[in-house]
């Protein structure tokens, strides 16, 4: 990883803030090891409770089954490590940390329910939060009660402004992202005309408020967004729609496998991107943009945001496409 940063309230600016980035760079690092060896000390299976008695508790509240599952199994993944590599600097008389790991079946109302279980022991000394992420404010109480950190690895809370004291963000907030692709397509590319396909969730309306900030302060044209249902996704409706818009770029929101499946579909229908003069339309010379708009021609270039870029879904990925930041191992 060529970046590390963790987005908190100001009101925890301090020690809160250095208690998180110790267990996260440990975290983060282990996660983007990209060998197969098996680290010692790491279980490599979810464990739902303790099984040392004065063992410290790291918890992790995850969406572990279901559709959503991508998201729980990652952080897990990289939790087990780094709880793995943090005990071996432990001294002999310190008891171990253990992961225990909770399923919240992508339900925000039992994922608050768990942060809450958790908090109430005072063996637990973090949270790893890899759940819906709106609902994770709604522990703050319970968050402060315990005095412990809770941390969100997926999601953009501090975008949509609603950080609490008790939770520190991982990932790559919407408006840095946001910022970074308008400037992209306007200063790298030249591009004016941009589309939006973004789920229909609190993550996804950050996306598009964020998107369109940016893009005004870019100078580009930003079309009506299209939402979808994570679901069940109506593609080739949120295609058309920006089709008929005849945007030269589509940045893509949503779980890495639904982002696959929009990026795939694309050249499916003949609308793949093939180069950036290709993909001009409003940007193109005079005679050819005219041609253009008035025929069905539409060869955008595909951009994403951070989760489009998975090592599950990468080789599904058209040519040429572009996403902000990458949870893919060894990326």
């Amino acid at each position: 990883m060529g970046r590390f940063s963790v987005m908190a309230h100001s009101a925890r600016a301090g020690v809160g803030r250095r208690l998180a980035c110790v267990f996260l760079c440990v975290f983060l690092l282990s996660a983007c090891d990209n060998t197969n060896e098996r680290i010692e000390g790491a279980r490599g299976d979810p464990q739902p409770s303790p099984t040392a008695r004065d063992s410290l508790v790291i918890g992790l509240v995850g969406t572990l089954s279901g559709p959503l599952s991508w998201r729980g199994e990652d952080a897990f993944e990289g939790a087990d490590v780094g709880v793995a590599v943090l005990n071996r600097s432990r001294a002999e008389d310190e008891p171990d940390f253990e992961l225990v790991s909770l399923d919240d079946e992508g339900d925000p109302d039992r994922a608050v329910e768990l942060v809450e279980q958790l908090s109430e022991s005072p063996r637990t000394k973090g949270i790893i939060y890899a759940g819906p992420p709106g609902a994770l404010p709604a522990a703050e109480d319970a968050l402060a009660g315990a005095g412990i950190p809770a941390l969100l690895c997926y999601g953009d809370l501090y975008g949509a402004r609603k950080l609490t004291p008790h939770v520190f963000q991982t990932s790559p907030s919407y408006l840095w992202q946001s910022r970074v692709l308008a400037r992209y397509i306007d200063r790298d590319r030249g591009y004016e005309t941009v589309g939006i396909i973004a789920e229909d969730s609190a993550d996804g309306r950050t996306a598009i408020t964020t998107l369109r900030a940016e893009s005004e302060r870019a100078g580009l044209r930003l079309r009506r967004p299209v939402v979808y249902d994570p679901a069940e996704p109506d593609i080739g409706g949120a295609l058309d729609a920006l089709r008929d818009g005849r945007v030269e770029t589509v940045v893509l929101h949503g779980a890495p496998d639904i982002v696959a499946e929009i990026a795939a579909a694309l050249p499916a229908a003949g609308y793949g991107y093939t180069s950036s003069d290709d993909a001009r339309i409003a940007t193109a010379p005079r005679k050819l943009r005219r041609k253009r708009q008035s025929s069905n021609y539409w060869r955008p270039h595909v951009l994403a945001f951070d989760l489009a870029i998975s090592e599950a879904t990468d080789e599904d990925l058209p040519a040429g496409m572009v996403a902000t930041d990458t949870y893919a191992r060894g990326a």
